[in-house]
């Protein structure tokens, strides 16, 4: 412990730092001790499972061992409060039509230059509306349903969600 402190740090800041004391250190590194010495001894304990107990396990649980499918897109988002009047709904995919178009057959910096000037989704200031690759059941059904069957590059009609609606661009399906 001594050597890993700073030079100029003393054990009295030291253990300042850690709010703890002398006895209170102690304790610490015997609890530590102990556990290490429980875990090596259980350990040699373990005993080691042979081949065909691993493939039997594997196949109990084979679905456990796979990726799942993931999908990847990016969305210009429009916002709607959950009572939103029809004519705020009907504003808000006007917008998202306007932009849909603008990006309809445009490339994936087009797409996320928009997002950047457009989209409402707060987290498009530092991605640019790319939201990366994800599960099933990571996004509302909506954009889930929509973000799964587009191709890469391929843009959706709009889509409403609980959170307004959307232009997506996908980004393609990574099978399981």
């Amino acid at each position: 412990i001594l050597r890993s402190m700073p030079p100029a740090m003393t054990i009295e800041t030291f253990l300042k730092k850690l709010g703890t004391d002398d006895a209170g250190l102690s304790r610490e590194i015997a609890v530590d001790m102990a556990l290490s010495k429980l875990f090596m001894t259980l350990q040699k304990e373990q005993k080691k499972l042979d081949d065909a107990t691993l493939r039997k396990v594997y196949e109990e649980h084979k679905a456990e061992f796979k990726a799942p499918e993931l999908a990847s897109a990016s969305h210009i988002l429009f916002k709607l409060e959950a009572g939103a009047s029809q004519a705020e709904v009907d504003a808000a995919k006007k917008k998202a039509e306007e932009v849909r178009a603008q990006v309809q057959g445009k490339d994936k910096a087009t797409f996320a230059k928009l997002a950047l000037e457009k989209s409402e989704d707060p987290s498009a200031k530092q991605n640019k509306g790319d939201l990366g690759k994800f599960p099933r059941g990571a996004m509302v059904k909506a954009f889930e349903d929509a973000a799964f069957t587009l191709k890469e590059g391929e843009i959706s009609e709009v889509i409403r969600s609980d959170f307004g609606v959307h232009v997506i661009r996908g980004g393609g399906v990574t099978p399981p």
